[in-house]
């Protein structure tokens, strides 16, 4: 069961693979987009308190200011924004880290009701309107920009402690979370709600602040939908519910266990496919459950009460949790057990078509050969006896090659295997020596070859195939095969080139179609299966194969992505071949 989580993010990774994103220009512009009107909007409250300028810093002189430390971080989240359009996840992780551990250090000093000195440290304030404290920033927007730090994370956490699924529904979420938060706080000024903006006697959130969040928080979902599509799940739903039970905090008292509330959000995750997804949702609902303990004024419970009633809320939020991941891994496993199922099935039947018609040709000169041998038989087998005896061994070692090969297709990718260190380097030129091409062919490796654990057999028999194309159709008595990698996130890119005589673009998609050969069987003598097997297995491994060759121009070049990590569990059917 703990492995299914990964499987599942990891197959859901391979749906859009390293090759290609669907809009990657739109997600760029528009970040960049959002991330240049956040700074605007900081450096522009930031001047407002230098100079002074009431009307930048409140709007209105009823309404609550925008702090200068609130600023200030709005500017380093939109330096974030800008980084991570820039592809500089890392230097948006530190920003975003930063913003988090400033917020939550101001968070920590109403919680806690300590000063750290922090509140002013930049700029005296000179506006205290609807503030508990002169310069500190309301608590809701501490939360706000925790939440905008871990959706800047979370793409650098993708690749190296956490799937891309998991990222891009954290992200997702996180976003349309701020969101929310965001418009309950506009509604709340547009109705004169106080409650909407207010937590309890804490600082207010200003209306321009609402705005900012409400950007930065469209903008990390839009990240997600111009690159991804939406989230496989009612992800509207979810923010409706967070929303909703996020208002009711704001207005019913300490005592009302409303924290169980936040189980909705936890039993809507079983409609996501992904196991993760219920942690994500998981740890949201306990940080607001936590942070909505001090919603509401003190007064209106003991302490203990509160106490018994949070501690309650994560208790019951956790074990549905589990509950609710156990369930899905379930689900899961029997899903794809029941899609191999139905998948040998779908082989056999193709290899039941392919031996009723594919075959017959051969069995049928069999026959026919055998009848000439018995009508020969009576002089000296000589002549035309003895080349109808050769025909008659082509023609049974042309079955027999049919017959293996159609074997190892039906058994790549679902035959027992063993997931086992492997030197990529040794590997290759071992493979390549099984081949026995001529000694006018070299190998040439090219790069840092990686050392890492995976199916060793599947990927052996990707190379050998690939090795054993680019030799039989090689038009010259010499020739050069390199092999190269490229790491790329969680996967590694290899490519085998050759420089045989090329491929059209036209046979691109024909050659790794089953007993697909571009050449007469007498000219070349092989199945046509070779990379109707490697495209099967690559596949199956949740990679995928492209070709790379140009008309007119010698050479050809397979690339194919193998998974750095075996995402398939021990206690399953391997997907690789023997």
């Amino acid at each position: 069961m703990a492995n299914a989580a990964g499987v599942a993010d990891a197959r859901a990774s391979a749906v859009h693979p390293v090759f290609k994103s669907n809009h990657p220009v739109a997600e760029s512009a528009a970040t960049a987009s959002g991330g240049l009107l956040v700074v605007l909007l900081a450096i522009t409250v930031m001047t407002g308190w230098v100079l002074r300028l009431p009307e930048i810093v409140q709007i209105v002189p009823s309404f609550a200011p925008m702090q200068f430390n609130t600023a200030l971080i709005f500017g380093i989240c939109g330096l974030g924004l800008i980084s991570l359009s820039l592809g500089r996840n890392g230097l948006a992780a530190g920003f975003g880290l930063t913003a988090s551990l400033f917020a939550a250090a101001t968070l920590a000093q109403d919680l806690l009701g300590f000063n750290l000195g922090i509140d002013e440290l930049f700029v005296e304030a000179f506006v205290d309107v609807k503030t508990l404290h002169p310069g500190r920033m309301a608590p809701n927007t501490a939360v706000c920009f925790i939440l905008v730090g871990f959706g800047l994370s979370i793409s650098y956490l993708h690749g190296s402690w956490i799937g891309r699924t998991t990222a891009m529904a954290g992200n997702e979420l996180t976003g349309l979370l701020i969101a929310g938060l965001a418009l309950i706080a506009i509604i709340g000024y547009l109705s004169g709600t106080e409650a909407a903006y207010g937590w309890g006697e804490f600082t207010r959130m200003a209306v321009h602040t609402s705005i900012g969040f409400l950007v930065i928080g469209v903008v990390l979902a839009m990240r997600v939908w111009l690159t991804e599509g939406t989230l496989e799940g009612p992800v509207w739903i979810v923010v409706s519910l967070y929303t909703t039970i996020i208002g009711l905090e704001l207005y019913l008292p300490l005592g009302v266990a409303i924290g169980v509330a936040y189980l909705l959000p936890v039993l809507a995750s079983f409609w996501f496919p992904r196991p993760s997804t219920s942690y994500v949702f998981a740890t949201l609902s306990t940080i607001f459950v936590v942070v909505g303990a001090f919603s509401s004024e003190i007064s209106a419970a003991e302490t203990s009460t509160i106490l018994i009633n949070r501690g309650m809320s994560l208790l019951a939020i956790w074990v549905t949790t589990v509950t609710v991941v156990r369930q899905k891994e379930t689900l899961a496993a029997r899903n794809a057990a029941l899609e191999e199922i139905e998948r040998v099935n779908e082989e056999l039947e193709q290899f039941a078509y392919v031996a009723s018609h594919d075959l017959k040709a051969p069995l049928r000169g069999i026959d026919n050969l055998a009848h000439w041998i018995e009508d020969d038989l009576e002089e000296v087998l000589e002549g035309e006896p003895k080349q109808n005896m050769g025909l008659l061994r082509g023609r049974v070692a042309r079955m027999e090659t049919l017959l293996d090969s159609l074997l190892e297709y039906s058994r790549a990718g679902r035959v027992p295997g063993k997931i086992v260190p492997v030197e990529t380097n040794k590997l290759i030129h071992e493979t390549f020596d099984f081949v026995s091409p001529p000694e006018t062919f070299k190998l040439v490796v090219r790069g840092d070859m990686p050392r890492f654990s995976t199916a060793r057999a599947a990927l052996e028999q990707v190379f050998q195939n690939l090795f054993s194309n680019a030799v039989k159709h090689h038009d010259r008595p010499e020739g050069t095969i390199t092999v190269s990698v490229k790491r790329r996130e969680d996967w590694f890119e290899f490519s085998v080139s050759d420089d045989g005589p090329g491929i059209e673009e036209e046979f691109h998609q024909r050659i790794f179609e089953m007993f697909q050969s571009l050449k007469p069987r007498d000219e070349v003598e092989g199945s046509g299966m070779g990379l109707a097997v490697v495209k099967k297995v690559v596949e199956s491994a949740g990679g995928m194969i492209r070709i790379d060759s140009k008309s007119g121009q010698r050479g050809t070049t397979f690339s194919f992505l193998w998974p750095r990590e075996w995402p398939i569990p021990d206690d399953r059917e391997f997907v690789g071949a023997a």
